[in-house]
Parts: C-alpha cells; sequence; structure tokens
C-alpha cells in the first residue's frame, strides 16, 4: 500500500483533491483544445476529465494513478483510467497527444523519471503544473508529518529546463501561485484546424474625442488582423480619410455615432448581428492584439457555450510573453476590454445598462447579470492582449476617474444594493 492508498479517504485530504477552483485548470483546457488524445497523469479525481466535458472539448481522455481507490472511483463514473505510476507508463512511444500532470512531480523522489516517461508517450507536448514553482535553489525534503505526501521538493528552474530541453522546447506560464512547464516535442507540428471564414462585427467606441485617443485607436485596429471577415462600427470619424490602409482590411465600415460607451456597445453589436455577423469584437481603443488572438478566439468559441469570451489580458509592459518569459497575469473573468459576443447574449441576459454615463461599471453590472442569469463569461488564455490601462481617461483634462466612478457607483449601489463585488439584491432594484 502507498501514502495515497492509506490518505486518499482522508476528510481535508478529499477536499483538495476534489477542489475545482484551480486557474490552472482553465488553461490545460486551451491548451488540450486542439488534440485528440489527452493522458493525465496522477489523475486523482479525474477533476481535468469533468473540465474537458463541461466545456464540450472533444478529446479521448484517459486518466492513470497509483492510488488503487481514486482509480475505482473513476471506473465506477465511467471513466477510462488505469492503475499504474508516473514514473513506468504502462503506453508505447507517443500514445497520446498531449500528457499532462497536475501538483505530483513535488511529491516524488525526484523529477526525472516522470518526466522522461511522459515525454516518451507524448506526441507532440507535455503539459506539467507545479504548486512549488522550480526557482533558484533545489530543495528536496521529506514532509515531516506525512500530512499531504511523502516529499515536498522545490526544484531548481534552470536545471529542470536543461533536463526538460533535451524533449522539446520549453516554455513556462504563471497563474497565481501555480507554473506550467510547457514542452513541445520536436517533430511533425500537429496541423491547425481549418475554420469556415466567419462574418465578425467589431465595435469601436470613442467616448472622448481628442488627438491621443485617435491615435490609440488607430493603433488598435492596426492590431486586429484575422482569416475572417471584418465589418468596422466604429465612432471614429477621422479614420476615413487619414487612415484608408488600416481600413482595408475591413470589409465595410459602419458609422456608430454614440459617445457614450454602454449605449454604443449596443448599437454596434445590434446593427453587426443584423448585417448577419455571427460573433461580434467589442475592444478597447488602448489595447494591443496579438496576429492569432481573433483565430484563436473564435476557434475556441465554436466549441463553447458561453455567451461572452474575454481575451486574456498578458500584462501593461508593452510586450507579450515570449517563450522564455513567465506571464505574471491573473485570470479576470470580469475583463470587458477585449471581449467578444453573438446573438445569445442579448436574447438570454440582455442589454448593456446605460445608465452608466459615460463609463465604468457597465461591465461589472453586465457579469452580475450572467451570474445571476447562470450563463458562462469565459477567459481565454490563447486569446492574448496588452492593455495600456486607462488611458483615455488620462488624456481628457475635462474628466476625471474618481468623478466618473462616483456618479456610476452611486447609481450601481442603487440598482444592486452594494459596490461593484459587494451586490445585494438578486433583481435589480431589489424588485
Amino acid at each position: 500500500m502507498s501514502w495515497w492508498d492509506d490518505n486518499y479517504t482522508r476528510s481535508d485530504f478529499r477536499s483538495w483533491l476534489t477542489n475545482e477552483g484551480s486557474f490552472s485548470r482553465s488553461i490545460l483546457t486551451d491548451l488540450v483544445r486542439g488534440y485528440s488524445s489527452v493522458l493525465d497523469c496522477a489523475c486523482g479525481t479525474c477533476l481535468d476529465y469533468f473540465e474537458y466535458k463541461k466545456k464540450l472539448i472533444p478529446v479521448k481522455y484517459k486518466g492513470i494513478d497509483s492510488c488503487k481507490g481514486l482509480v475505482d472511483e473513476a471506473k465506477s463514473f465511467g471513466i477510462d483510467c488505469d492503475l499504474g505510476s508516473i514514473e513506468d507508463l504502462p503506453y508505447k512511444d507517443k500514445s497520446f497527444d498531449i500528457v499532462t500532470a497536475r501538483h505530483i512531480l513535488e511529491h516524488l523522489d525526484y523529477y526525472e523519471k516522470a518526466l522522461s516517461e511522459m515525454c516518451r508517450v507524448a506526441k507532440y507536448e507535455v503539459a506539467v503544473i507545479f504548486f512549488l514553482p522550480p526557482q533558484g535553489q533545489e530543495v528536496l525534503e521529506k514532509d515531516p508529518a506525512l500530512k499531504y505526501a511523502v516529499n515536498i521538493n522545490k526544484y531548481s528552474k534552470g536545471k529542470l529546463e536543461e533536463f526538460a530541453s533535451q524533449f522539446g522546447d520549453i516554455s513556462w506560464v504563471s497563474v497565481g501561485s501555480e507554473v506550467i512547464l510547457r514542452i513541445k516535442k520536436r517533430s511533425k507540428k500537429i496541423a491547425k484546424k481549418k475554420v469556415k471564414p466567419k462574418k465578425i462585427g467589431v465595435v469601436c467606441s470613442l467616448y472622448i474625442d481628442n488627438d491621443t485617443t485617435y491615435q490609440q485607436a488607430i493603433h488598435t485596429l492596426d492590431t486586429i488582423k484575422t482569416q475572417h471577415k471584418l465589418v468596422l462600427y466604429g465612432r471614429i470619424t477621422k479614420l476615413s480619410n487619414k487612415y484608408k490602409d488600416i481600413l482595408k482590411r475591413f470589409d465595410n465600415v459602419v458609422k456608430n455615432n454614440q459617445n457614450l460607451l454602454a449605449k454604443s456597445w449596443n448599437n454596434g453589436i445590434k446593427k453587426a448581428l443584423k448585417d448577419g455577423c455571427e460573433y461580434v469584437i467589442v475592444p478597447n481603443l488602448d489595447i494591443e492584439l496579438k496576429e492569432d488572438t481573433i483565430d484563436n478566439l473564435v476557434e475556441y468559441a465554436l466549441g463553447d457555450d458561453s455567451v461572452i469570451w474575454s481575451g486574456w489580458c498578458t500584462n501593461n509592459t508593452g510586450r507579450f510573453p515570449d517563450d522564455n518569459f513567465i506571464v505574471n497575469s491573473k485570470l479576470v473573468y470580469d475583463n470587458f476590454s477585449f471581449f467578444m459576443v453573438n446573438d445569445r447574449l442579448f436574447k438570454e441576459v440582455g442589454k448593456f445598462d446605460e445608465n452608466f454615463i459615460p463609463a465604468y461599471g457597465e461591465d461589472v453590472d453586465m457579469q452580475y447579470r450572467l451570474e445571476l442569469a447562470g450563463k458562462k463569461h469565459t477567459c481565454v488564455w490563447m486569446a492574448q492582449f496588452i492593455h495600456f490601462g486607462q488611458t483615455t481617461i488620462k488624456n481628457c483634462k475635462d474628466i476625471t476617474e474618481s468623478g466618473v466612478k462616483g456618479s456610476t457607483d452611486a447609481y450601481f449601489i442603487k440598482k444592486w444594493g452594494g459596490l461593484p463585488r459587494h451586490q445585494v439584491y438578486l433583481t435589480p432594484f431589489n424588485k
């Protein structure tokens, strides 16, 4: 009997095994999307399996765990799960497109056997989630109380990278206190899904008119690149004459003459949907997109039942992460600085509240309404963008953030019985 067999039924350990609140799990779903098969090493209660099912990811799942009790539980739910060790996987070379492991390598005597085995049976990629991020000095120690595992190891980042790089190209992603090591095997690349081009509306709204905000808007529009057909619905009147080269990537430009943010969003989304757009993108005009951001966002949405999809705000430093750069970013579900909707939002939840004038509060209000309606809002990690943050307010002398938020906060309290994220009412105005 192993430590895991002796302890898996313990109440405190069970609460850890069944904790669904890991941000890294949301990232895993993005990594797995597009692959045909996944091996979940040290799968425990198979939470990743349920996450894939919930998000309608059509991947063939296989779990493996060294604890017989947990494997028997998984099988009782009809999950394909084997009894075995991550250090001696009972599968042929390249048996799975992607192989994952969550919170297990720290508990082993060392990582080399496990990582070698994972890379051996992986065809394209390995993703390992650490709850103790590898850093400088290596600290290998036993759990003195044997409360949570046999070993609680902190590995050397440099040493781990040196070992892992023999199997493929490595990169890191950090999410909160967790980090993910990705190893992309040096082999024939997996073909990217071909998606029939969609008609997508882009709603741009400038509620403050000056040269600086126009330049910001131009920069944002210049980074909007995609294989899909774009139609611009924008209140950017100077664009037509001065920036014709940027407009060339849009099939059409439709004026949206509203300077109130929520009203502009509503009108632009309504026009775009009426014109036959399948999705509508609404970006703040002080952001910058990666070249594949929109394509990744649309590809994700095609297999998802959310009503709003947000991009992932990487940082505001002016650079995107590369292979050797750890993203220090939080998963912010109410991030509306770059989002996309389809026709279900207005049908099932309603429009953005136009009483938040000129802006601030309409996004948190919508997030709360989504929660009350039981509708999904998903932040898509692979749809990355930079948000430079409050540049519109900063470039207008006549408007202050405190002044605007003061009036919108007062309305929010009246509507929901408390400040944003401290709501009390379950219906607007408690009616």
